[in-house]
């Protein structure tokens, strides 16, 4: 029955026309512009639960470290801290600041922060927290907690991107505050 028609199994033998390439290749174009804002949003989405995943790691050691000694460090590598392996973003940065009552005094131990009155212990440099009194010999230096009282101390926990496709303009933070708040933000 081909044999009939010459013309037809000439076309078959030729592959195909140049119509139907351009649909294919047209219908091809709408199915990656479609799918591909898709694929990005999400592996953006990704990458910012990755950051917050790691910064939420660094704000528990956070609130132990100011649960202990009632004030913030600007030293992640003090809480015991260790970062994981493989991340798309860099080490997490602090930035302590406000009124974290950080005195010292001469004596008996009654150190004088710029909130209340730190306690310090022992003898030569004591570290203590709260307000009271110190005892011991030599230099003592406490850390007093505003509670309430003036402004707010804080640390701002900020991480970068490291690889690529992150680059160092896309960061991702978190700010602690001494009365249990916390804000986070984002810039990607």
């Amino acid at each position: 029955m081909l044999e009939a028609l010459p013309g037809l199994t000439k076309r078959r033998e030729r592959g195909l026309t140049l119509v139907e390439l351009v649909s294919v290749l047209a219908i091809l174009g709408i199915i990656i512009a479609l799918a591909l804002p898709r694929y990005l949003g999400h592996r953006k989405q990704a990458y910012k639960d990755e950051a917050y995943q790691l910064l939420e790691e660094a704000k528990i050691v956070e609130w132990a470290y100011y649960l202990q000694y009632a004030a913030f460090t600007a030293n992640l590598s003090s809480t015991g801290f260790v970062m994981p392996g493989g991340p798309h973003w860099a080490a997490p940065t602090l930035s302590v600041s406000g009124n974290n009552g950080q005195g010292g005094g001469n004596g008996g131990g009654n150190g004088l922060g710029s909130c209340g009155n730190g306690n310090g212990q022992g003898n030569g440099n004591g570290r203590g927290n709260g307000n009271g009194n110190g005892q011991g010999t030599g230099n003592s230096s406490g850390n007093g907690n505003c509670n309430g009282r003036g402004p707010l101390s804080s640390v701002v926990i900020m991480t970068r991107g490291m690889v690529s496709p992150l680059g160092a303009t896309d960061q991702v933070s978190l700010t602690l505050y001494d009365d249990g708040s916390a804000t986070s933000g984002s810039t990607f």
